[in-house]
């Protein structure tokens, strides 16, 4: 060959990474466009893919969801409409990097992608600070509402979520070379973060600290085990109570007829709380409580007025028109459980819990605790947004790991390798 096709693959990883710091205009048709083309290659060297255990639950996953949606009534030509996977169905965008199988074989490239990959950080975190100081100056470049900037996202939350992910890049890549420069680029870009007012990404963002003081400085595993039970004890009680409010005060009328959807844009934020609160959470554990083995359907939450058929509390589906759009439970356990019920929950936790295998067996120290902790950076933002599927937060993420499962993936999966020879 001409070329090496692994560095082409590669390449286009970074050129992702390069453009994932804007949505005004969408950059997902390119990221459809690089996965289409990736396949169309595969087709003409089938000796040399590898589908890894990551690769076989993500089609199983996404086979699930499919499912799902198209029993629920979602017609073929609307499940595979770029709004769907726009909006509701951005599952597969986001995690499109994780679906593609790895090209096998010898490979020694004369490119440092880690290298590359910290300079196009660094590209971004200077764009990042000429924006920063566009709005410090009163000439905000990009969307600016109310003392909220967007930077160049349509919504301050997709700003939040994406500044969330670079901080703690530019974090632990300052942990690795410890220098003003990159302890500059850090802050540079936390202060990104704050400028967005995006409460669930620093919810997280503060979270994630706690746990990097709870393992760095004490290094207790007792601590850290307390630290988990209190945030899911607490997380359960705010959400109970609200669902409790909700239904025996009569706070907001939940009945499947209620068509009304609401805009968390709003400015009013304490009215964006309450929605959350008293409607979306209730409304998306009344959906679970109605079908908990396999939910309502996938992108089917958003779908109102609710319409149902099957057998209540065991199955049942929502037959209503489908409407995509970015409406969404603003909590991704809850949609996850009213869209696909406990069994989809357990293939989120396993998704999950697959990420962390990775995050473990990455050998590279920085990677390896990138991936680690922003993990669980997306886990927390998740209780107040859909972030677990959030292109704007989770695709730059899924593109680095991506690029670093091709450059460590023998280590990565060493073992599988073993049991299948």
């Amino acid at each position: 060959m001409i070329f090496n096709l692994k560095d082409i693959v590669l390449l286009s990883f970074h050129f992702g990474f390069l453009f994932s710091f804007f949505n005004i205009v969408p950059a997902y048709p390119i990221f459809i466009v690089l996965g289409i083309v990736f396949l169309i290659l595969y087709v003409y060297i089938p000796e040399k893919l590898v589908f890894s255990r990551t690769n076989k639950l993500f089609y199983i996953i996404g086979f699930f969801y499919f499912s799902s949606a198209l029993i629920s009534g979602v017609k073929l030509s609307e499940f595979f409409s770029y709004n769907n996977f726009r909006h509701d169905g951005n599952f597969y965008i986001t995690y499109m990097p994780l679906f593609l199988p790895f090209l096998h074989g010898y490979f020694r490239s004369k490119i440092n992608y880690k290298q590359l990959l910290i300079k196009i950080y660094v590209f971004i975190s200077f764009i990042t600070l000429l924006l920063t100081l566009s709005f410090l100056l009163n000439h905000p470049i990009g969307i600016s509402a109310d003392g909220i900037y967007h930077y160049l996202f349509k919504a301050h939350n997709a700003a939040g979520g994406y500044y969330l992910m670079i901080s703690l890049f530019g974090l632990f890549l300052f942990f690795e070379k410890k220098s003003f420069f990159y302890g500059f680029l850090f802050v540079s870009n936390a202060v990104a973060l704050y400028f967005t007012k995006s409460r669930g990404s620093l919810l997280a963002f503060l979270w994630v600290m706690g746990l990097l003081i709870i393992d760095f400085l004490f290094k207790n595993k007792k601590l850290k085990k307390a630290y988990y039970i209190l945030t899911i004890i607490g997380s359960i009680l705010i959400i109970g109570g609200a669902y409790y409010l909700s239904k025996e005060h009569g706070v907001y009328n939940l009945q499947p007829t209620n068509a009304e959807v609401f805009d968390l844009n709003n400015p009013n934020r304490t009215a964006n709380i309450s929605d959350r609160l008293f409607v979306l959470w209730p409304r998306a554990i009344d959906d679970f409580l109605r079908s908990p083995l396999f939910g309502i359907g996938f992108t089917r939450y958003n779908d109102l007025p609710y319409r149902f058929i099957g057998i209540e509390h065991i199955f049942m589906i929502n037959t209503s028109k489908v409407f995509f759009s970015d409406a969404h439970a603003h909590n991704s356990f809850l949609h996850i459980l009213a869209e696909t019920g406990i069994i989809g929950f357990i293939f989120l936790i396993l998704l999950l819990k697959e990420l962390f295998f990775i995050a473990k067996k990455i050998p590279d120290k920085f990677f390896s605790q990138y991936v680690y902790y922003s993990i669980f950076a997306i886990m927390i933002a998740g209780l107040t947004e859909h972030r677990i599927y959030t292109p704007a937060q989770v695709m730059p993420f899924t593109i680095i790991l991506e690029i670093i499962i091709y450059i460590y993936y023998n280590q990565i999966y060493a073992e599988d390798e073993i049991d299948e020879n």
